[in-house]
């Protein structure tokens, strides 16, 4: 059923405005608030005792080093240089955690190596200057592609093991040999990581390489020379310490540049002792942001209750959509009076009331509401003269319409439309509209329903769409004839 709801945004912001006394009642109570408790705030800022600074709270005390560091030339400079060096410690603690060349066992340093070959196919083997030349510039092609990040990629991606393609840029070494052919040297922390690294590195050269650089110089592709060997390399400890080293540097660097703010921070407030601590800001900006944002607050509490207290004006359902659904007539809308309307007592402010509804088109016009109600009327009796007259033989007719009775809004409109019924009507026989209870849950209701000569639905879009579907099944059961649905729309 929730395709025959919709969201009114025009009743939504209707009835927001209509409420405009609860919007500055909202307002003026979180104005109140945010002011009140930025006094509270700052209560122990604004001393003079003696001209000099009391009563400071850490908190205070943090928000205006902030403030101080957002606004000092100097503090500002100070503060970008600690984080450029926060950034560097960063970097080299991410290096020092996850590059795999400084997980390597320095004591048994795997490394394994192979020789790129090429064979010409349209070059004579004698011409040895000619084959290292082509090697040399080949070469310089394929070491191209290696230095690309899709090389550390494809090798990083493949295989058992998943592994970081920035973080294996320093496990491959690469050469170019006398006779122009590429030298690869492959280490890392386990002959397993070597092992597929080489694989990788083959079958990219077989695979990505070969296929583009074949077009440009015919020739064909081999893997020779390979060998592997285990080596004690204490490199890796000399740079793991010159990396540790370059952190302790720059932690120093950090606490040197921290103090140095410290003092111009102290100075500051020895500055600034013979007056209140205040914000950067004036007491005047600072009094109109908490202006908006109370006005804000205020705002988004009166539009949250607005929703909440007229959900059901804002979540409709269509009337025509499920009349046309179920497959039945859709007489058209008849504008009535709400009952907030009438039971509205007369308060402050009512010209702006009237100005809103008439922005809005939701005035009620007796005379567009003695319109709709003629055009049902005539609708009615030309649905009568469809009927065969047999079903309306006897002089009264009587039309049951459901959940009406009790209802002084749609008491008042039956009554209103049975007078213009019986106007168009010639001859002694006349036209009773009846207001029943509620067919979907009353017993006596449905009894009235029985004895009637058929049935008028009158809804209004925010009735339950379920009960409305209720009434139409109880009346299709009883083989009433429905004549069609009116939809009440209340106006002010």
């Amino acid at each position: 059923m929730e395709h025959y709801k919709e969201f009114d945004l025009k009743n939504m912001f209707f009835y927001y405005l209509i409420s405009w006394r609860m919007i500055i009642v909202c307002v003026i109570l979180s104005v109140s608030l945010v002011f009140g408790y930025s006094f509270f705030r700052k209560r122990y800022i604004d001393t003079e005792s003696n001209g000099i600074t009391t009563d400071i709270s850490d908190k205070e005390l943090e928000e205006l080093e902030k403030d101080f560091g957002a606004n000092n030339p100097e503090a500002k400079r100070i503060l970008a240089k600690i984080d450029l060096e926060k950034n560097d410690i960063d970097e080299i603690d991410a290096l020092l955690e996850n590059d795999y060349y400084l997980k390597i066992d320095p004591n048994n340093r795997i490394i394994k190596s192979f020789v790129l070959d090429f064979n010409y196919i349209n070059i004579s083997a004698i011409d040895e200057e000619a084959i290292t030349r082509t090697s040399q510039t080949l070469s310089l092609q394929y070491l191209k592609y290696m230095s690309n990040e899709e090389y550390f990629k494809y090798i990083s991606s493949k295989g058992m093991l998943r592994l970081n393609a920035e973080n294996i840029i320093n496990l491959i070494k690469t050469n170019i040999n006398r006779d122009g052919n590429i030298r690869v040297e492959v280490t890392g922390p386990s002959e397993f990581i070597v092992d597929q690294l080489i694989q990788n590195s083959k079958d990219y050269f077989e695979k990505v390489v070969h296929p583009s650089l074949d077009i440009i110089e015919a020739h064909l592709l081999f893997f020779e020379d390979e060998s592997s060997e285990i080596i004690k390399d204490n490199r890796i400890v000399l740079l793991k310490q010159e990396l540790q080293e370059m952190i302790e540097s720059k932690k120093s660097k950090i606490d040197s540049l921290s103090n140095d703010l410290e003092l111009i921070f102290e100075d500051y407030l020895k500055s600034t002792a013979s007056i209140n601590i205040k914000s950067s800001k004036s007491a005047f900006a600072s009094y109109i942001v908490y202006l908006f944002i109370g006005l804000f607050i205020g705002l988004l509490i009166s539009l949250v209750i607005s929703i909440v207290r007229n959900w059901r004006r804002i979540n409709t359902f269509d009337i025509s959509l499920l009349a046309g659904s179920i497959q039945i007539p859709y007489i058209g809308m008849v504008e009535c009076l709400s009952d907030d309307q009438k039971n509205s007592r007369v308060l402050p402010g009512t010209r702006i009331d009237k100005i809103i509804i008439r922005l809005f088109d939701m005035e009620f016009d007796n005379s567009k509401r003695i319109q709709n109600l003629n055009y049902a009327a005539h609708y009615l009796l030309g649905k009568f003269s469809q009927i065969e007259q047999s079903t309306y033989s006897h002089e009264r007719v009587t039309l049951a319409v459901p959940d009406t009775a009790g209802s002084i809004l749609k008491s008042n409109l039956i009554n209103s439309l049975e007078e213009q019924l019986n106007n168009f009507v010639l001859g002694e026989n006349f036209i009773e509209l009846n207001t029943i209870g509620d067919i979907s849950n009353e017993a006596i209701a449905i009894d009235a329903l029985s004895r009637a000569s058929g049935l008028i639905l009158l809804w209004t879009s925010t009735d339950d769409i379920d009960k409305c579907l209720k009434e139409y099944q109880v009346g299709r059961m009883l083989d009433k004839d429905i004549l069609g649905v009116l939809e009440i729309v209340p106006k002010q």
